[in-house]
């Protein structure tokens, strides 16, 4: 793969001070945010523990995740269809799908009827460009680096470079955003498995090591003492989501649809 992809979207929204005595599971949210139920959900005991549900549909992989203090709405790959022989990460391939979803589950927190008090949202996308070698990601990392902070890389391993650049939001000068870029080097393990039914053994293959160069956009408001209505918790995602945008084209990145 010679091109930028996306790996993963996300909106996180994250509770306040005041806390809700009562919250919806992630098989309602899941209902309520994508109309259909999901293909997958886990439920435990433990009030503290998460719930989750997902399924396919899209186009990606969607996804939502409850716990007492936070929501994450998640967008990953599908799972490829067909068994290869050849184990690499799957990734977003139409990230104009990406791109159209996130804006439409900004638009959903607008109308979303949760009890939760929240104080504190963000979005999270992670950008891969898989490479040959650990030289070639770390040659094409540093052409992404703008000058001022760029450093001279060869063979170097485990590289990570986080860049914050804070300031006031214009949704409100009183609010400040977290603008936080992270270029590196990621080795990823990947491992196929075929599941077969009829109970016979199967040999499972040597995990395999792939090497990409990433880029990840987390962008969020510092935490407030006081609850975001819903109209500001759109308005700072849709601002945290074109910062992102921003700064694809800044990068020359060259993602489809951002």
């Amino acid at each position: 793969m010679s091109e930028w992809k996306a790996l993963v979207g996300r909106i996180s929204l994250f509770t306040g001070p005041v806390q809700p005595s009562s919250t919806l599971t992630g098989l309602e949210l899941f209902r309520l945010v994508w109309k259909r139920d999901p293909d997958n959900f886990f439920s435990s005991k433990n009030p503290l523990a998460p719930t989750t549900a997902q399924a396919r549909g899209f186009g990606l992989t969607t996804g939502c995740s409850v716990q007492p203090t936070r929501i994450d709405l998640n967008l990953t790959p599908l799972p490829p269809e067909t068994e290869s022989s050849e184990l690499t990460v799957t990734v977003i391939e139409d990230t104009q799908v990406l791109h159209a979803e996130m804006t439409r589950l900004i638009r959903f927190v607008g109308t979303f009827a949760d009890p939760y008090s929240i104080n504190r949202v963000g979005t999270y996308l992670h950008f891969i460009r898989l490479t040959s070698s650990i030289r070639e990601g770390n040659s094409i990392l540093t052409q992404t680096i703008p000058e001022l902070y760029r450093p001279r890389l060869t063979a170097e391993e485990e590289f990570i470079l986080q860049v914050s650049r804070p300031r006031s939001s214009s949704v409100d000068q009183q609010i400040k955003l977290n603008l936080i870029t992270k270029w590196s080097v990621d080795r990823f393990r990947v491992l196929n498995l075929s599941v077969q039914l009829d109970g016979v053994a199967r040999q499972i293959p040597t995990p395999s090591e792939v090497i990409g160069a990433s880029i990840v956009s987390d962008n969020n408001n510092v935490p407030l003492d006081s609850s975001l209505n819903s109209a500001q918790q759109v308005a700072l995602l849709s601002e945290c989501f074109q910062e992102t945008v921003k700064v694809q084209r800044e990068l020359n990145l060259g993602v489809y649809g951002f």
